[in-house]
């Protein structure tokens, strides 16, 4: 538009063949800018509330991921003593230093990953559409909640294929999945 507005509209047009056989034109145009206006605002509040919903769900975890970091990191650095000690040692045990700085090695990166997760659940971005194995994304939700289901004293059976069950999807979503209908199926021993 002049005013440099958008406006969308919807045109239904047909060509027929007048008395002199010339091509003529009917046409209808319709406006649908406010329609479309209102589509787009109904996706973007979608978008937004499906992003609200992942943080809400992961307000019970909080207790749990402050233990899944706190785990690895008390790892590191009693791994990291554990080092020194046994290159202090006389003669040094550099073998056993050498295990040792691999766990620490380890646990740093699970500290990472979990980290990662958390921040992806946690941002605003588009979902990332990958191959997921079902099982091992399960497993990563019992890992992340697995102190609030014990300090609830919940039993969790692992009824998990044993062979790869892989899809296609976003890994959070799919865990979200998962995790929400797992609080409703939990039963106090």
């Amino acid at each position: 538009m002049p005013d440099r507005a958008i406006k969308h509209v919807r045109v239904v047009a047909r060509a027929t063949r007048d008395q002199n056989d010339q091509t003529e034109y009917i046409a209808a145009v319709h406006d649908v800018t406010q329609s479309r206006s209102s589509e787009e605002a109904l996706d973007k509040a979608r978008m937004e509330l499906a992003r609200v919903a992942r943080v809400m769900s992961l307000g019970t975890l909080t207790a749990s991921i402050a233990h899944e970091v706190s785990q690895p990191l008390s790892g590191i650095i009693t791994n990291a003593n554990t080092c020194l000690r046994m290159l202090a040692a006389d003669p040094p045990n550099v073998e056993g230093a050498r295990e040792t700085a691999r766990r620490t090695i380890r646990d740093g990166n699970r500290a990472s990953e979990v980290i990662a997760r958390l921040r992806a659940l946690f941002s605003n971005k588009s979902t990332a559409m990958e191959s997921v194995d079902l099982n091992d994304a399960t497993r990563e939700v019992i890992a992340l909640s697995l102190s609030q289901l014990q300090r609830n004293r919940v039993i969790v059976s692992d009824r998990a294929r044993r062979r790869p069950s892989d899809r296609h999807g976003d890994r959070v979503q799919l865990q979200q999945v998962v995790l929400e209908p797992a609080s409703k199926r939990v039963r106090r021993v």
